[in-house]
């Protein structure tokens, strides 16, 4: 996008063509009393737990603080992987996407899209990315970038202690969750210190279109109240009881209330004092006024905002107008989470988290797939059915939890073949062990001889459950037509013990 949208002319793409100078206030920015919500697309589970116990409190902010990146939770996601964990880029240009995605739609054409919603009818006000990201939307950054950017100092947001506190399950199975972030007690970073780059992508916005901003919150804290729903327990055989919360729990409109963002700033010379040490340069306005979201004057484009829509600091009003922005970014995020087609999953002792895409269908199959991909990983200890081939008659196997263990036994000698016998269906699903290297259970098949002739297995999608000895799930259902197929195999005594895993999702259910 060309800079010579910035400042001046930026108008000219929200007013209509006029060639004015512009105002030296920012016109106001209304933000919506509600939000609306989607289908059920983000689970929490517990197993052998309640949301309040000391452990599931104990895990679930290790989780936080240890695998959530807090920058993609402020860009409602950030940066998409594919199915081997990498990133997507560049990013799809989508307006009902991640912050990023919508800034790559913006980047695309330079101007705002009268009306634009969310994939759930939430108006797009603005969207907040890391300088970096706008530059892998397909943005120039220009006057925007910050000169405190050298060096990295603007790829994440620099955060304290993140500590999210769940309520009990009341009787109508609802909850509530608050995410505390406090200053970290050693390093005594505030709770949000780092810059943004603001995008208005609609004609919601407050004269001019794009803006850096700088965060400097001493405590911040993000409530959802009443929002989450306990939709499920039930008991798996060999784990435990486990408890199934659902956010969003249903498509329905979201108050302020249930919503809430709270910014609280330190004090003016705190933030100074704390610019002044780390960089050089004029500090954010907004700082020396203790306020918690600021325009960074050390970009051009940022002082021109700063000198245009302020007055020079006369009208602090534009920095109210960017933290609401910004506080319903984060809240749209919440209850329309954009999820994409692939699963997100982590796991940290008593407490799972991961995310549902739309074409999974219902929460339960949403369930079997993380149980099917888990198990695939680790399954349960002495559960295997183990098999000792001895080459002479084909062995049949059929979908079940469990993977087959076929395994060498020295009494029974043979010729180095084995025959499978595997009944597929529509939704059949083989898990072969296998390493980065492509070697291991899918090498070991010498040939595979369906009903209508020869096949090979289709594309390998690498189980991220995994950490150690990754599998690899091969979706022979949707390739292969129903019937019975032959699967040739060499083993030998030197060979490990080799697990063929046929599952399916209808066969996780619970």
């Amino acid at each position: 996008m060309r800079r010579a949208l910035l400042p001046l002319a930026l108008l000219a793409a929200c007013g209509g063509g006029s060639t004015e100078e512009p105002t030296t206030s920012a016109r106001p920015v209304a933000v919506p009393e509600d939000a609306v919500g989607g289908a059920p697309v983000l689970v929490l589970r517990t197993t052998n737990g309640a949301t309040i116990d000391p452990q599931v409190y104990a895990d679930l902010n290790r989780m936080f603080n240890e695998q959530i990146d807090v920058t993609s939770l402020f860009m409602r996601g950030g940066l998409r992987t594919d199915d081997q964990g990498e990133p997507i880029t560049p990013p799809a240009a989508d307006l009902s996407g991640t912050a990023v995605e919508q800034v790559a739609s913006f980047a695309g054409s330079g101007q705002v899209v009268p009306g634009a919603t969310d994939t759930c009818g939430n108006p797009l006000i603005a969207s907040f990315v890391t300088p970096p990201m706008v530059t892998e939307a397909g943005g120039d950054l220009g006057d925007l970038e910050p000169t405190i950017c050298d060096g990295g100092a603007c790829d994440a947001i620099r955060h304290g202690t993140v500590e999210v506190v769940l309520s009990n399950v009341r009787f109508d199975g609802m909850l509530d969750v608050v995410v505390n972030i406090q200053p970290d007690p050693l390093t005594r970073t505030p709770a949000l210190w780092g810059s943004l780059i603001g995008t208005f992508l609609s004609d919601l916005n407050p004269g001019f279109l794009q803006v850096p901003v700088m965060l400097h919150a001493e405590q911040f804290q993000f409530g959802l109240f009443g929002v989450l729903q306990r939709v499920k327990t039930y008991v798996h055989p060999g784990i435990g009881v486990r408890e199934v919360i659902v956010l969003p729990h249903a498509e329905r409109p979201f108050s302020q209330r249930e919503m809430l963002v709270t910014w609280i700033p330190g004090s003016g010379q705190d933030c100074v004092d704390r610019w002044n040490s780390e960089f050089t340069g004029i500090p954010p306005f907004g700082c020396a006024e203790a306020q918690a979201v600021g325009i960074d004057r050390t970009a051009t484009g940022g002082f021109g905002v700063y000198k245009t829509y302020t007055n020079e600091g006369a009208d602090p009003s534009v920095l109210a107008t960017l933290q609401n922005a910004l506080s319903w970014q984060l809240q749209t995020g919440a209850v329309c989470a954009p999820v994409g087609e692939k699963s997100v999953y982590l796991k940290q002792g008593q407490v799972e988290l991961f995310t549902c895409p739309e074409s999974l269908g219902d929460v339960d199959t949403c369930l079997a797939l993380q149980d099917m991909e888990e198990f695939a990983c680790n399954p349960i200890a002495e559960t295997e059915t183990v098999l000792e081939p001895d080459g002479a008659t084909p062995i049949p196997l059929v979908e079940q939890r469990e993977p087959y263990v076929l395994r060498y036994d020295p009494l029974l000698p043979f010729a180095g073949q084995v025959e499978l016998e595997i009944t597929v269906d529509d939704d059949t699903v083989l898990y072969l062990p296998t390493d980065e290297l492509g070697s291991g259970g899918a090498d070991r098949f010498t040939s595979i001889m369906g009903p209508a002739g020869p096949v090979e297995l289709p594309t390998a999608i690498k189980d991220e459950h995994c950490d150690e000895d990754p599998a690899f799930r091969y979706d022979v259902g949707g390739v292969w037509p129903a019937g019975v197929y032959t699967a040739t195999l060499t083993m030998g005594a030197t060979d490990p013990d080799l697990y063929v895993h046929v599952t399916s999702l209808d066969t996780w259910k619970f």
